[in-house]
């Protein structure tokens, strides 16, 4: 953020003002670059390891909600990086620009699933949220019973994929009027 001086349009003083600068298209290039790279690195490598160790582990028992929070964000992960599949590792690192390189349909559909991963992810850490608290009262108050944790456990399984359908169905229905979308998602 930079301070610049603008004139005011009623009493044409010179007013300092916050301005948002980006700078060049290079250093824009370096920061989308580094992004993907940390969205490769993270979600689609590290995020992977960490959900197999936690599925195979012999030893470490890890809570279903904790397992769906790592698959949502691995998703979520997916489905900003679309762009990157169609260009290899080429666009990941030179800055091939995006939005002249998807067809339309697949702007559509990377924006819908976009909207809906947005809300999968927060849906999902608020599920292991709540399944922390319900944990420590457990602990305090002791168990519930069967059923009850056999509905709440489902509830907070599905509710995240609700939030995906219910964001990404809209949006995809909404896109199909658009006649030249524009994708920024890379």
């Amino acid at each position: 953020m930079a301070t610049v001086l603008t004139t005011c349009n009623s009493c044409s003083r010179r007013m300092p003002r916050l301005s948002w600068t980006f700078g060049s298209f290079a250093e824009l290039r370096q920061q989308q670059a580094i992004y993907r790279a940390l969205q490769i690195l993270g979600g689609h490598i590290l995020l992977p390891i960490l959900l197999l160790f936690s599925i195979f582990s012999k030893t470490a028992q890890r809570d279903l909600t904790f397992l769906n929070c790592c698959f949502t964000w691995i998703f979520s992960s997916i489905t900003f990086s679309v762009g990157l599949y169609r260009l290899g590792p080429a666009g990941l690192f030179y800055g091939v620009p995006l939005p002249f390189i998807h067809s339309d349909q697949e702007c559509l559909n990377q924006a819908a699933l976009v909207s809906g991963a947005q809300a999968m992810t927060d849906i999902a850490m608020c599920a292991l949220i709540v399944q922390l608290w319900f944990d420590f009262r457990a602990a305090i108050h002791g168990p519930r019973s069967p059923r009850q944790i056999r509905w709440t456990r489902a509830t907070l399984l599905a509710a995240p994929y609700v939030a995906l359908l219910a964001c990404s169905l809209p949006a995809l229905g909404a896109s199909v009027t658009i006649v030249r979308p524009h994708c920024f998602y890379g």
